[in-house]
């Protein structure tokens, strides 16, 4: 029989906490809460378990086996390189990171390991959620034939100025590295691209602080155009109530419409393509399938969970970090292009970007540099 799983948690804030409540309710089999770590003390109360402000402190821990890194998004990269140094299994909160350059460096430095590395995954709850997972095995199964055309809103992520003001670093670009792109999006992004692959080219159109008192983008609307000739529509928003949250997949045999927790499966009984070609009118019969998910898990808890039995050898890791990097690119891609008012080619220079993201915390979208 394997031995419990020692995990520790670095930073203790909304997504962090949850974290470690569920490991100290003991809601992950396999994994029992070790250590806390988070620079404010107020934080690192009531979990039971020794605490430090300092994650080193944590690392020398021989009963820590695995790290949650739950800081704030620009402060994931540096912590995961502490604990992956120090031999130990890391999941990261999405974003992998801020910046596309910064992840191909950790992720080189992971490589370098060999096949012996700590394993290293990211929170990406979509990949977990039994809605999408039936998604992504219908297109596996390609029974939605040729893809046409992709439109997903979710401008369902609404926020308050009471959410940005109750954490200094939100809503700037020093400290949560950008806006919806980087809190709410990533697991939008990172599901398109583990579906379609990278586009290979990207319009984006940000709008910085239109709901909020904030710097960074809280309305987007990216145009991405995928090598197999289809495009889709991105459209986000944390300031519209009640907002939509509507997945529509199109292709040459049917569509597939996913809003909120319900889905229509309108299949087409002959492909599109033939029925165009051989008739003068008319469209082809189509059969609907419909279904209700029910509501997931907690936020992480799923992801948390395989992770665990990942780290054990009893699955696979669903979100390793590996794939997570692109939706970074992705975000970068979007900013980028939106500043430029222009489309952008991927891959993008991600040295370049990193000038752009320098020039947006020093000055904000007054001044940012073309690259």
């Amino acid at each position: 029989m394997q031995r419990t799983l020692g995990i520790g948690v670095i930073g203790l804030g909304n997504a962090g906490g949850r974290h470690a409540r569920a490991l100290a309710r003991g809601e992950v089999p396999g994994a029992r809460l070790e250590f806390v770590c988070d620079p404010k003390p107020e934080r690192r109360v009531g979990y039971g378990v020794p605490v430090a402000a300092d994650p080193a402190e944590m690392l020398g821990r021989p009963n820590v086996d695995a790290v949650i890194v739950a800081t704030p998004h620009p402060a994931h990269l540096t912590a995961a390189r502490l604990a992956l140094r120090a031999g130990r299994h890391v999941l990261v909160e999405k974003p992998l990171g801020v910046l596309a350059a910064d992840c191909d460096a950790l992720l080189a430095e992971h490589a370098r390991l060999g096949p012996g590395a700590p394993l290293f995954g990211v929170v990406h709850d979509y990949r977990a959620e039994p809605r999408f997972r039936w998604l992504g095995a219908l297109l596996r199964r390609g029974e939605l034939g040729r893809i046409e055309r992709v439109v997903w809103q979710a401008t369902d992520f609404f926020r308050t100025e009471a959410y940005y003001a109750e954490s200094d670093w939100r809503g700037t670009f020093a400290g949560e590295g950008g806006g919806i792109l980087v809190n709410q999006a990533p697991h939008l992004l990172d599901l398109l691209v583990h579906w379609f692959g990278m586009p290979r080219r990207v319009l984006g159109i940000c709008r910085f602080g239109r709901y909020h008192s904030i710097e960074v983008e809280d309305d987007v609307t990216a145009h991405l155009e995928f090598g197999a000739g289809f495009s889709a529509l991105v459209v986000l928003g944390t300031g519209e109530a009640p907002g939509t949250s509507r997945l529509e997949i199109s292709g040459d045999r049917g569509r597939v419409v996913l809003e909120g927790r319900e889905l229509a499966f309108h299949k087409n009984r002959e492909p599109a393509s033939l029925y165009r070609r051989r008739e003068a009118t008319g469209r082809p019969a189509v059969d609907v399938e419909r279904m209700v998910f029910p509501p997931s898990e907690p936020t992480g808890v799923a992801l948390v969970r395989n992770f665990v039995a990942a780290v054990r050898g009893e699955a696979r890791l669903l979100s390793p970090a590996e794939q997570a990097r692109s939706a970074v690119e992705l975000a970068n891609a979007i900013t980028w292009s939106s500043l430029l008012e222009r489309p952008l080619e991927l891959p993008i220079d991600v040295e370049g970007f990193r000038r752009v993201h320098a020039d947006l915390v020093r000055h904000g979208t007054r001044r940012a540099e073309s690259g």
